[in-house]
């Protein structure tokens, strides 16, 4: 349940990175948590059997605790190498196909590259796509870019019509 929360959340709010942490975490850190920002709930599912138990039978019960977590995109001054980074893959040349980079353009989709992972952010409206290099042949990279592209032509503010004028009644 947790990780599909943090996933809404991540996606709600156009983070790239996909680490959370505690405020107690980022305090023994030795980082600060940006002022005005809010951390996510999540929620730890687990069993404890109780030390009392007068009919003597090994009963676990169930329990559910949430606790706020926080992404590291809200932190202040987090150093850059803090985790493990992404494994570093040789560079490729994958080849432009021209039809596909005209469409996504005149499509008016704002595209970045960089990073290890592909969404659309609809935050700040834009397509972040990992480095070209990381991909090793030209069908993986526009599959992935168009089907970010399927994303971003479904936000809200492009689906809704235009009324231009007066509706007669």
């Amino acid at each position: 349940m947790s990780v599909i929360m943090l996933w809404v959340a991540g996606q709600t709010f156009g983070y790239e990175e996909n680490t959370w942490m505690t405020y107690r975490q980022a305090q023994d850190f030795g980082v600060q948590v940006r002022k005005g920002e809010k951390g996510t709930l999540v929620v730890k599912c687990g069993t404890f059997t109780p030390k009392d138990n007068e009919d003597k039978e090994d009963r676990a019960i169930l329990y559910l605790e949430g606790y706020t977590v926080l992404n590291i995109e809200q932190i202040e001054n987090m150093p850059d190498r803090s985790f493990t980074p992404a494994e570093d893959l040789p560079g490729n040349s994958v080849p432009y196909i021209e039809t596909v980079e005209s469409f996504v353009q005149n499509a008016g989709a704002s595209v970045s590259y960089g990073g290890t992972k592909a969404c659309y952010r609809p935050s700040v409206d834009d397509i972040l796509m990992p480095d070209r290099g990381r991909y090793d042949r030209e069908v993986h990279l526009y599959s992935t870019l168009l089907h970010e592209v399927s994303h971003w032509s479904g936000a809200r503010h492009r689906l809704e019509p235009r009324i231009v004028g007066q509706v007669r009644q």
